[in-house]
């Protein structure tokens, strides 16, 4: 683990810190070093498990997870507390349908549903930093499924090890670890505990497909592609990303439409992406959408198809080689298409 990071973000933290605990292999393995290193400093550490209600058997998985804490005398002295969260509801979904029957969740979905809760479970108590047990492997996983989405060079930074997110900070302190030199084989010698976790062996999601199959020299070649795009993108903040892309947006007055960069598009984190479409929506002048109709929008807007078209609720949106185009009214994607053109 990166120690020397681990204890430089603490040093920029208040006293008051999470740890997401999903008490699989890696977020145990991150909480008996966090343990070990930090036992004397002082800080007050929440560990938050999240309880998704997908399966029958989670609440019972959730609660193990807290009895293993609270089995182990470094653990106990260390965290402050343990809580589970299963009431707290994402702000942005609390009226989508998908509330309603988890059942079907998607990855996507449950990440999302996991990062709302506890963001609003710490911003609530004013708790800023929070600690995630992302390693190398989740890093090329994720630059990987980002090079699928056809993300620009932003997106294919992969995750942070310091990234804002709504109202609180994610420190990933193992991004630099290697998943089974370091956080299987460390934890198999100290005899760390675990849950395992029963949808890891499920092919209805595509990250346990990908895992199956794993190649490591894959993995080393999209680590490379995180480094060097890092690399290339180190001088440009967040701010100066967004400002590029609003300057790629072209407003439409009388045609009723904007269009944007793609590639600027996708390199915008997904908070921002939602920001950004409310923000393009009202430029439009159209009336009040629902939450849940702009996390639509956004997700028609990352297809992966080349070219793609979706329409709903008085608004067009068409995904162009070229770019992206948000129209108001109701139209054809013959309409869409030819405006994208036009526009480009």
């Amino acid at each position: 683990m990166n120690v020397a990071f681990l204890r430089q973000s603490l040093r920029l933290s208040s006293r008051r810190i999470a740890l997401a605990l999903s008490g699989g292999q890696d977020s145990m393995y991150l909480l008996q070093r966090m343990s070990a290193e930090l036992q004397n400093s002082g800080l007050h550490c929440q560990a938050i498990t999240v309880d998704h209600g997908i399966r029958p058997t989670s609440a019972a998985e959730a609660s193990r997870v807290v009895e293993l804490t609270q089995s182990v005398q470094q653990y106990r002295s260390f965290l402050s507390r343990h809580v589970v969260l299963q009431q707290i509801v994402h702000h942005c979904d609390s009226s989508s349908e998908i509330q309603k029957d988890r059942r079907h969740w998607s990855e996507e979905n449950a990440r999302d549903f996991r990062m709302g809760c506890i963001e609003q479970y710490c911003a609530e108590r004013n708790i800023v930093d929070v600690f995630f047990a992302h390693h190398s492997r989740d890093q090329a996983e994720t630059v990987l499924f980002r090079l699928a989405r056809s993300s620009g060079l932003a997106g294919l930074q992969g995750m942070r090890d310091d990234q804002k997110f709504g109202r609180i900070r994610l420190v990933r302190p193992l991004l630099s670890v290697n998943k089974q030199l370091e956080v299987d084989n460390e934890s198999e010698l100290l005899g760390i505990p675990h849950v395992a976790d029963p949808s890891n062996t499920q092919d209805s999601y595509a990250r346990n497909r990908m895992r199956r199959d794993w190649n490591r020299d894959v993995e080393g070649a999209l680590l490379t592609i995180s480094s060097l795009v890092k690399s290339t993108l180190s001088g440009l903040s967040e701010r100066e990303v967004i400002q590029a892309f609003r300057a790629s947006c072209h407003l439409n007055v009388s045609g009723g439409s904007v269009v944007f960069s793609k590639g600027l598009w996708r390199a915008l984190t997904p908070t921002e992406q939602l920001l950004e479409m409310s923000r393009i929506i009202k430029s439009l002048q159209s009336r009040h959408f629902r939450s849940r109709f702009i996390h639509r929008l956004v997700a028609e807007s990352n297809s992966v198809k080349e070219r793609h078209c979706f329409w709903s609720g008085g608004i067009a949106l068409a995904v162009w080689p070229e770019g992206i185009i948000v129209q108001r009214r109701s139209t054809t994607a013959t309409a869409v298409a030819t405006a994208t053109t036009k526009h480009l």
